[in-house]
């Protein structure tokens, strides 16, 4: 649940992660997977529709879909790895 309210956090669902936050919601963002999709989502809402573009840039989802998706994909390898390695540290025979 941490995990999941943090990057809520970072996903702008609790703060504004747009030009005007702060250190630590940058941070967060930057490390949120949730971040990412959102930005997905909300970029497929709005597209077509007059005032999206100023809404994307307001809430700060400026990235653009390719950066987003191999964001996306960075983090589904890393995860996956770290647990793979998680997995052989734990059932190694000394």
């Amino acid at each position: 649940m941490l995990f999941l309210i943090m990057f809520n956090f970072g996903a702008g669902f609790y703060a504004n992660t747009g030009s005007g936050s702060n250190f630590i919601v940058s941070f967060i963002s930057y490390i949120s997977p949730l971040r990412y999709s959102t930005e997905l989502l909300l970029s497929r809402v709005v597209a077509g529709k007059p005032g999206g573009v100023d809404v994307m840039d307001h809430l700060g989802f400026t990235w653009g879909n390719s950066t987003c998706i191999l964001l996306l994909l960075t983090f589904t390898v890393v995860c996956f790895l770290v647990g793979w390695i998680s997995l052989l540290w734990k059932t190694r025979d000394f």
